[in-house]
């Protein structure tokens, strides 16, 4: 029904035998996350609780018990 982040070339899973879709913790330590964050590219697993594979350089939908929830986006990153 839509493209996704991934046809538009704007997504990347890593490691989905460790980070999958249904997966609630990860294999990335906090500092691989953060250097993540740091060049834009934002982590579903921050974002949505799972699926820490994903990675967008595109302002995902935030549930609001996650990281990115309760800490904020980084501050480089504006949701206009």
């Amino acid at each position: 029904s839509s493209l996704s982040t991934h046809s538009w070339g704007i997504a990347i899973d890593i490691h989905p035998g460790g980070n999958g879709w249904e997966v609630y913790s990860t294999t990335f330590s906090d500092e691989a996350l953060d250097i993540m964050d740091k060049h834009g590219w934002l982590s579903a697993g921050r974002a949505w609780g799972h699926d820490y594979m994903h990675f967008q350089r595109a302002i995902p939908r935030i549930n609001s018990n996650s990281y990115y929830g309760k800490y904020g986006l980084p501050k480089h990153i504006s949701a206009r």
